[in-house]
């Protein structure tokens, strides 16, 4: 069939693709992306379950989107709360500890590292506003430390 002509029946140009596909069509069958039904004067309106719009249910595509987004929620999450957890350690040195110094050092080293996580996160949109204050926090100490036992 040529692109001049038009196929029998109730049929439309996909205006994605061009293809030809039936009026009715929610997703084009040859490129995958959603369409608009045409609806006719003549054809009855179908009952539809609510739940079915298409508005509201999500293609393939977008199923998956979602799923990554949650997934990635969740690991930042879990880095933010695992880094909380181990962090809390690191506040409980001795005011007394003969190697004051090195762990200062390590505290600033520490921040450091940290900082460029946050940077990544903040990159890829996240919010690192508790991250910050554990970074500014580690670093004070550190300095604190360094300053004291060197």
């Amino acid at each position: 069939m040529s692109d001049n002509e038009t196929p029998a029946g109730d049929t439309r140009k996909c205006p994605h693709c061009a293809e030809w596909i039936k009026s009715e069509a929610v997703v084009c069958r040859y490129c995958g992306r959603d369409v608009t039904p045409t609806v006719t004067a003549d054809a009855e309106p179908q009952a539809t379950d609510e739940s079915e719009t298409p508005e509201e249910a999500p293609t393939g595509k977008r199923k998956l989107w979602l799923i990554f987004v949650i997934l990635g929620a969740i690991a930042i999450l879990a880095a933010i709360i695992t880094f909380s957890l181990t962090q809390d350690e690191k506040y409980e040195i001795e005011e007394t500890d003969n190697n004051g110094c090195a762990t200062g050092k390590s505290l600033v080293l520490e921040a450091i590292e940290l900082e460029e996580r946050a940077k990544e996160i903040e990159g890829k949109g996240g919010n690192t506003d508790f991250l910050r204050e554990k970074i500014d926090g580690l670093r004070d100490e550190g300095e604190r430390l360094y300053d004291e036992y060197c």
